[in-house]
């Protein structure tokens, strides 16, 4: 039996069982609806059943997946143009939104290139999905201005993920008063600046992450978005890249008269080049995750004050910077002399080649400890890695050491 006849058959059984389970909620008639993959079994569920539409077309089109976004197109042409179906008579792809103003999600973050006319299609797409309150566009080379900007319309949306978008240029985002995420990770021609932030609507502003590196005045647009959104930011990633670094006109400027940040959870900022003074003196009571990547100047002192200012820190990300093992030690708090031990769970210094085993050992006292990763610090023996697998039983550990030299020294371990 083929492909085509199991359809058939699939497509012929729909109207025999759909008055035996058209009565039951409609989150379970979606979910047995979600295992049929064939546009002409699913198109036919829709038309053979008012009830099955009233009910369930919220729920079957609540996310639009990569893998469906032909299916929807098809779907919705096929149940527009059957006159078994007079809810969708006047469903025109082109003009009414019947079936996308149920659409609430669309992730294209997996979909890198389509059959035909891409832009077109997801413009036209947009324009209808009025109820839209994710869009997901990961890494969407082909992806413009012009293609997104009926988004202007979605007014109920709350996250918008451009990341690696590198055509888009201007954002429709100005309108938009439940807009809460917005991610521009290498954005290259993304226009965000201080008046941007100035016209936006929304006060509720949570999770903004934008590449400093490519904007113009990026000090002035970060200390605009500090004052504006302080009481609402609750993870602020700020990148630049190291091959930019010196070129970007950011500074530290831009935190320096930062107001306070009651509900900031998470900061990272990658080459940012912003003093470890600066960040100690950054009121942010709730932080649980500090990312300071990038190779400027060590301020231990200042890093162990802000550590131990964060009762809730768990995570501390300090890959590539210039620390040794005292400064790495005192700014976890692992001398005798320094109290109890920050009781980190994920703790991050790749690439940190001044790091020996003097550091690991230090570790000990760390009981919490549920991740480290030590990747390119040449300087830590295998003996040292051997030793954090037995001190911290199910930890995860990132470090360079070849397999079968791992494998010899486990067996050497098994053997004692």
């Amino acid at each position: 039996m083929d492909v085509q006849d199991v359809v058939s058959q699939q497509t012929a059984m729909v109207p025999a069982v759909a008055p035996r389970i058209s009565s039951l909620p409609p989150e379970i008639v979606a979910y047995i609806l979600s295992f049929v993959t064939s546009t002409a079994v699913l198109a036919t569920a829709v038309k053979v059943c008012r009830e099955w539409y009233a009910n369930c077309v919220e729920a079957l089109w609540s996310t639009l997946a990569p893998t469906a976004f032909s299916q929807l197109v098809s779907i919705a042409h096929n149940v527009a143009t059957s006159s078994k179906n007079r809810l969708l008579l006047n469903f025109d792809f082109g003009g009414s939104a019947t079936v996308l103003r149920f659409v609430k999600k669309i992730d294209l973050t997996k979909v890198k290139y389509f059959d035909s006319e891409p832009t077109a299609a997801l413009n036209r797409i947009l324009f209808h999905t009025t109820n839209l309150q994710v869009a997901q566009f990961d890494n969407c080379l082909w992806i413009k201005s012009e293609t997104i900007a009926p988004l202007v319309n979605c007014l109920r949306l709350a996250h918008l993920s451009l990341s690696g978008c590198a055509q888009v240029t201007s954002l429709p985002i100005t309108q938009m008063p439940n807009l809460d995420t917005l991610l521009l990770a290498h954005c290259e021609r993304v226009v965000f600046n201080e008046r941007v932030v100035a016209e936006l609507c929304t006060d509720r502003l949570k999770h903004v992450h934008i590449p400093i590196y490519y904007l113009k005045s990026s000090t002035a647009t970060v200390a605009a978005l500090l004052r504006r959104f302080a009481s609402s930011l609750e993870n602020l990633v700020l990148d630049s890249l190291l091959v930019h670094a010196q070129q970007s006109d950011f500074s530290a400027a831009a935190f320096e008269n930062a107001p306070p940040l009651p509900n900031l959870l998470e900061l990272h900022l990658s080459f940012c080049a912003v003093p470890d003074s600066t960040l100690a003196a950054l009121y942010a009571p709730r932080l649980t995750t500090l990312t300071v990547a990038g190779s400027h100047e060590v301020d231990a002192i200042s890093l162990s004050t802000l550590v131990k200012s964060k009762p809730h820190l768990r995570t501390l990300n300090l890959p590539l910077r210039p620390l040794s093992d005292s400064d790495a030690i005192q700014i976890l708090g692992l001398t005798p002399d320094s109290g109890p031990a920050v009781q980190l769970e994920t703790l991050n210094l790749d690439y940190v080649p001044a790091l020996t085993d003097e550091f690991v050992y230090a570790l000990d006292s760390m009981s919490n400890l549920k991740c480290l990763s030590l990747k390119g610090n040449i300087n830590i023996s295998d003996d040292a890695a051997i030793w954090v697998s037995d001190r911290f039983p199910g930890i995860q550990f990132f470090y360079d050491i070849d397999a079968m030299e791992l494998a010899a020294l486990l067996e050497e371990s098994d053997d004692d």
